[in-house]
């Protein structure tokens, strides 16, 4: 039995708008292609990430809604524009609806890279995130092992997170076995 529909990677970090304004510190992700589709949030404008657009080369942002508003005016002519994060240019896909900000804080979202040096030297990967849609008949309670626990607001710095959400978002599942292998990432 398939515990999980999908699953979608998320690492947190700190970059730096440029352009239409003074240079902004913000909060950002680096996510899988699947990240928007997993918690089933749909841009307002634009579109979320596509299958490869995590391959090396892509330059693409979906960027948050109260960003979009207070930094560009809430121009719908945005979508499809570049726009500077952290000294290159990337293509503006996607608005987020309003409120979205997961994980906690973030204000733009990037497609995290499958690169070699990521497939070959991130066994482990024990500082990424990763959430999951449960499957059709799956529960967390099911899972051996598993503990049930509310969510709860992390810290937005870099440390050990092997945390599965539950894109019902009303329960957390900590499992070590839960890192994707780095030969197979996540979609």
């Amino acid at each position: 039995a398939k515990s999980f529909e999908r699953l979608a990677a998320i690492d947190t970090s700190g970059v730096t708008l440029t352009g239409n304004g003074a240079a902004t510190r913000l909060e950002g992700a680096e996510v899988s292609a699947a990240f928007f589709d997993v918690l089933r949030v749909r841009p307002v404008l634009g579109r979320g990430f596509v299958a490869g657009e995590n391959e090396p080369g892509t330059k693409v942002v979906v960027l948050g809604h109260k960003l979009w508003l207070d930094r560009f005016g809430g121009d719908a002519g945005l979508v499809g524009r570049s726009v500077q994060i952290d000294r290159e240019p990337r293509t503006v896909v996607g608005i987020a609806p309003p409120g979205f900000s997961h994980p906690e804080g973030a204000e733009l979202w990037v497609p995290m890279t499958y690169d070699e040096r990521f497939r070959t030297n991130s066994r482990g990967a024990w500082y990424l995130t990763i959430v999951g849609r449960l499957a059709p008949g799956a529960s967390v309670a099911r899972e051996p092992g598993a503990r049930e626990e509310p969510c709860r607001p992390r810290p937005s710095h870099r440390r050990c997170r092997n945390t599965f959400r539950s894109a019902r978002c009303s329960t957390t599942t900590r499992r070590r076995s839960a890192t994707p292998s780095p030969r197979t990432p996540p979609t």
